[in-house]
């Protein structure tokens, strides 16, 4: 349900990232979302520079408990250009999917209730996931960088 616990983030580093975080996205309709317009409006602190600061407008509720440290956010972001892992085989780069958490509590909650998967897929390296199917909608959450 909302708010359960359904993960825990990964300690250190873990496929394609270079510290503890969870990479959380919001896919609807097939197509990764900018999970700002989804998760409901709270107070964070800001380590993505040297891209900006962003604001919160949804209705769902945060994938973790405060303090919540926002470190990549959504789209073309300064780590999507320079990094090589946002290049596919072909070298084209691709925006970030989702948003970057760090917190002090590594519980990782679903933001709204629905059906949990768990998977993992390769991207040169193992990673693991959760999938929340939000069975009244068209939209998934994704919860990245993560144990079960």
């Amino acid at each position: 349900g909302e708010g359960e616990r359904i993960a825990s983030i990964i300690q250190g580093s873990s496929c394609n990232s270079n510290g503890t975080h969870l990479h959380f996205m919001i896919v609807e309709n097939n197509v990764a979302k900018n999970p700002a317009e989804y998760l409901v409006s709270r107070s964070v602190e800001w380590d993505n520079s040297p891209d900006s600061p962003f604001s919160f407008s949804g209705y769902m509720q945060w994938p973790m408990s405060d303090p919540i440290r926002i470190t990549q956010g959504f789209g073309w972001t300064y780590y999507a250009d320079k990094l090589a892992y946002y290049m596919d085989k072909n070298g084209v780069k691709h925006p970030h999917s989702g948003i970057d958490f760090v917190s002090t509590d590594l519980s990782v909650k679903s933001v709204r209730a629905g059906t949990l998967y768990r998977g993992s897929y390769s991207i040169g390296c193992a990673l693991r996931y959760v999938r929340v199917d939000h069975d009244d909608s068209n939209i998934d959450s994704y919860y990245l960088h993560i144990n079960y």
